[in-house]
């Protein structure tokens, strides 16, 4: 390959990577416009217009990145999943290590996200008859599975747990939603560390064992 042709080999991609840069840099600001839109004013009062006023950019260019406002929630949805995802617990793999440590320090980040993503969250949930939110949200309770189960195993592994597995997933999957959240922080007024330690605790009675406590413990 000549000079000339590796320059404009270069330029070519230095020319792609400038419109993809930019490409992405217009779906953030259409994605952060209909968050700022949804927390101001409600999902039942988005438009593709709206949107894209807020965003700065021609009705044309949003419908270019998302083909309906349903498809734009559920991006707006994906990109709480992606923070989720982030969310992993500690390594198990080792026998120093405690599955129901593990399991405290998972509800505590995950409380904590929660109580970052309420306001998206809580605009989200309301809408209905969405097929391409209901997949993100489907999504969303998926990933939560995927976080507690291992850590649940791990205790199954090692004969610490005092019910089935599934039993033990189900009381932490439904323990940790978003629902359980409202109430215990929303409702009742608690600090979202505290509900954490609330639900680690109910699922820690419900599905580990309890070592014996040894004689004379305790005795006055």
């Amino acid at each position: 390959m000549d000079v000339t042709r590796l320059e404009e080999t270069l330029a070519r991609r230095y020319s792609m990577a400038k419109r993809a840069e930019a490409r992405d840099s217009t779906r953030q600001s259409l994605l952060a416009a209909a968050t700022q839109l949804m927390m101001d004013k409600g999902t039942a009062n988005i438009t593709m217009l709206a949107v894209a006023e807020l965003a700065n950019v021609a009705p044309r260019t949003a419908y270019n990145h998302f083909a309906s406002v349903d498809a734009l929630l559920a991006a707006v949805m994906a990109t709480i999943n992606e923070e989720f995802s982030a969310l992993a617990p500690a390594p198990v793999d080792t026998v120093e290590v405690s599955p129901e440590r593990v399991l405290r320090e998972l509800v505590a980040q995950w409380f904590d996200e929660l109580t970052k993503q309420d306001s998206r969250l809580s605009a989200l949930i309301t809408i209905r008859d969405s097929a391409e939110l209901d997949e993100a949200l489907a999504t969303a309770r998926e990933l939560r599975i995927q976080r507690v189960r291992p850590v649940l195993a791990l205790a199954e592994e090692r004969g610490q747990l005092r019910v089935p597995l599934d039993d033990a997933v189900a009381m932490a999957y439904v323990q940790t939603s978003y629902q359980c959240w409202v109430a215990l922080v929303r409702q009742l007024g608690m600090s979202s560390p505290d509900a954490a330690e609330l639900v680690t605790s109910s699922i820690a009675a419900f599905a580990f064992k309890r070592r014996p406590r040894r004689a004379g413990v305790g005795a006055g």
